[in-house]
């Protein structure tokens, strides 16, 4: 009879990190215009108070100060995630030391060590 404590583990390890990975889930950051809306919502203020005109209106949106206030508040995005810059290390790095490394041939005959030191 074989063994199966090994697979297992595995399995058990497979099915708590796959739990890990669907219970955090991944949630869409929020725009920081709807950030700075909700703030000033929660301090007090009101949409109302800002612009008495809900709809989206073109002509509205062209000739209301404050609607060309708060789409030129915009802020550009924070640059490249974390994730896309290791990637690009990892790529441009690390993968050719690993390749050259990989395509040198290694004589058995020899030790990995140089002679012992007499």
């Amino acid at each position: 009879m074989r063994d199966c404590a090994p697979f297992r583990r595995f399995g058990l390890m497979l099915l708590a990190l796959l739990a890990l990975a669907f219970a955090t889930g991944a949630r869409a950051a929020p725009d920081p215009a709807e950030l700075r809306m909700e703030a000033y919502l929660l301090s007090g203020g009101s949409a109302a108070d800002l612009c008495a005109q809900d709809g989206s209106d073109p002509a509205h949106a062209a000739s209301c100060s404050l609607c060309h206030l708060i789409a030129a508040s915009a802020l550009p995005d924070g640059g490249p995630s974390l994730v896309t810059v290791e990637l690009h290390v990892v790529a441009t790095v690390l993968l050719p030391q690993l390749r050259r490394a990989a395509m040198r041939l290694r004589d058995p005959a020899t030790p990995p060590t140089g002679p012992p030191a007499t």
